[in-house]
């Protein structure tokens, strides 16, 4: 199982021994990780002579054992990254494979935490402030490691909530209260907020999770934010996960604006195939912002 089960207690002490990781080869080379929510973590390497065009050891196939990763150029500094990831991840399953968490999960039939399988390699980016960009304040309400990381990186400043998981379980009445107290109580005048659960339960292929867990966000959530006042909400997703796939898609997805003045067209359903016959027509991801800041009357405008 790619990734143990969903496992959501004993992370930490997991990562505490990995953190005690050094490869024999490379010891110079510095290697920490960071739990995040759920079976996901951070792999950070720092060190000389590294380089993020390497290819990503999980085989996205249950059942299958990790692949074997590959420099992706012909840099020296790729093919180090990559010798050195394939020997981490060997490393990994030797260090945890006895650990006492996971001898306690396979003694309750629950699959262990016992090997690290690195993806999405990078290196940290430098990349235009959203703020300087667009002239806003921003802030990113999110559940998961990677979405906080993302919004770090664009400047925003990150909010951080209690009792949230990025799955179907999380405390979604902390999200709202949240995102509630932030729009009236806080200086910020953009907000980037992404709730995970409907996306797990694609990956899962649980279709009744899936369809109840947005009813219950529309329910517990969007049942309170279209009360706010003189707020714009841009309601979307950065992709689908068809539980037939069971993983990401290129298939268009919906999109809802709501707030003052917005033109509104026949539409009365939020799904794929009711707004595909909406006055929005086909939109590109490039310009959310764009359409944003006009309805904010925070672009530039031009000419007399």
């Amino acid at each position: 199982d790619r990734r143990a089960g969903r496992i959501k207690e004993g992370t930490k002490e997991i990562v505490d021994v990995l953190n005690t990781m050094v490869l024999e080869d490379y010891p110079d080379i510095k290697i920490i990780f960071k739990e995040s929510t759920g079976h996901r973590a951070v792999l950070v390497l720092r060190g000389e002579g590294l380089s993020g065009e390497v290819s990503d050891a999980d085989p996205k196939v249950e059942g299958n054992k990790p692949k074997e990763v590959k420099a992706l150029d012909d840099t020296p500094e790729a093919a180090k990254t990559a010798d050195i990831l394939n020997k981490l991840v060997v490393k990994t399953y030797e260090m945890t494979k006895d650990h006492p968490v996971n001898v306690k999960r396979m003694e309750e039939g629950e699959p262990p935490a016992n090997i690290v399988i690195p993806r999405g390699a990078g290196e940290v980016p430098v990349v235009e402030s959203l703020n300087d960009k667009y002239e806003v304040n921003s802030a990113c309400i999110a559940e998961t490691g990677l979405i906080m990381g993302i919004g770090r990186f664009a400047g925003m400043d990150i909010i951080e909530m209690e009792d949230v998981t990025g799955g179907i379980d999380t405390n979604l009445d902390n999200i709202r209260d949240t995102i509630i107290d932030q729009v009236k109580n806080s200086d910020h005048d953009f907000f980037l907020i992404n709730i995970d659960g409907a996306d797990e339960a694609g990956h899962d292929g649980q279709t009744m999770e899936k369809k109840e867990f947005i009813e219950k966000v529309d329910a517990v959530i969007m049942s309170e934010l279209i009360k706010l006042e003189d707020v714009y909400i841009y309601l979307t997703a950065d992709h689908s996960t068809p539980i037939s796939v069971k993983n990401h898609s290129g298939d268009p997805v919906p999109v809802l604006i709501r707030g003052p003045e917005v033109r509104v067209d026949d539409v009365k359903e939020f799904s794929e195939r009711a707004c595909a016959k909406g006055g929005l027509n086909r939109i590109r991801g490039s310009d959310v912002m764009n359409i944003m800041m006009d309805l904010m009357n925070y672009a530039h405008k031009f000419g007399a």
